[in-house]
């Protein structure tokens, strides 16, 4: 693990200076997203363009707020602006996706509910919504390599866990049947508990399915950070009423494990920074260490039919990544399902 001092210094270092880099980060008004926003505007000195995306403009607000001071009127207008249009700052192009959207109810383990398409809000949030975003945004981004410039698209949720990719109940349809509304607030719902077990695999297919013709080039990060606690910004989790000594016990635990939200931030920016020009899949945890990557030097073709070893071994177009929880097959099968949900 990186010294905090240490990795600030590099986060300064790594930042470009020869071009206006463009950061755009979904989910970024609260908890982690907003912190790696304010430490890419401190390490830039407000010279990027940073585009918020949230539901609270009173939150995105309070985030603009905490950039430096702009050295001149003009930059002003320009930070009040920039989320016009994704597409204005840079010319049409991207350098930095970072993909953390989740709601109230994707971080419970008690709750459950259906979104109007039909998707488990466990998984709207947190994989279907990231993976339409990254799949519209990468061709900005395929711009900004091309111009020589860097790129990465990070997903943060829980990487490095290995949970295999399911090949069925793809949308929780079955686990939503299968629960007890008897049981509603004595234990977790089985459908938010397989939300929240699936969530690391459904990203680590998002960071695999980014790798897809004309985009090996580019940097993909699925980074692990702590779940909902004290540091976080965001309740803890309850385990129900019947379970209330394991709740406390989880609490106390995370409450001294924990890392504040500025500092997170710090480690996360790190971990989208760190990689550079250098294209492939890089599975990181909390403080940006890596737990493994996998550099491509070739296109990345995902077949239903392909191999579907679930393995610490041949899981992503021939090699072995550490963590990973999919396989060509599976995250073939699972994109399938994804690009067939009706879009409203």
């Amino acid at each position: 693990m990186p010294a905090l001092q240490e990795t600030k210094s590099a986060n300064a270092a790594l930042v470009p200076t020869s071009y206006t880099p463009v950061l755009i980060v979904v989910g970024g008004t609260s908890a982690i997203g907003a912190e790696v926003a304010k430490a890419f505007a401190r390490h830039t000195q407000g010279k990027a363009h940073i585009i918020i995306v949230g539901r609270s403009e009173r939150s995105a607000r309070a985030v603009l707020d905490a950039f430096p001071k702009p050295i001149s009127r003009g930059a002003r207008a320009r930070k009040e602006d920039q989320g016009k249009a994704a597409g204005a700052p840079g010319g049409g192009r991207i350098n930095y996706l970072f993909l953390s959207a989740s709601s109230p109810v994707s971080n419970s383990l008690m709750e459950a509910a259906v979104t109007k398409e039909g998707l488990s809000e466990h998984l709207a949030s947190k994989f279907f919504a990231r993976y339409l975003i990254a799949r519209e945004l990468l061709p900005l981004l395929a711009k900004a390599h091309e111009l020589d410039q860097v790129t990465s698209l990070m997903t943060v949720l829980a990487a490095g866990n290995a949970v295999p990719l399911p090949t069925t109940d793809l949308d929780l349809a079955e686990s939503r049947k299968a629960g007890r509304t008897w049981l509603d607030g004595a234990f977790p719902r089985l459908e938010a508990f397989k939300g929240m077990q699936y969530g690391g695999a459904y990203n680590d297919a998002l960071v695999a399915v980014s790798l897809l013709p004309r985009n090996e080039s580019l940097a993909q990060l699925h980074v692990h950070v702590p779940g909902p606690g004290p540091a976080s910004g965001k309740p803890g989790f309850t385990f129900g009423y019947l379970m209330l000594p394991l709740t406390g016990l989880v609490r106390v635990l995370r409450y001294w494990t924990q890392i504040s939200l500025e500092d997170c931030g710090e480690y996360q920016l790190h971990a989208l920074l760190a990689p550079g020009k250098n294209g492939g899949v890089f599975l990181r945890g909390k403080h940006a260490d890596l737990i493994s990557s996998v550099a491509l030097d070739k296109e990345v073709v995902l077949s239903e039919s392909g191999d579907d070893s679930i393995v610490s071994g041949v899981v992503l177009a021939g090699h072995a990544v550490a963590g990973y929880g999919g396989s060509d097959a599976r995250v073939a099968k699972l994109i399938h399902w994804t690009d067939g949900v009706p879009r409203n």
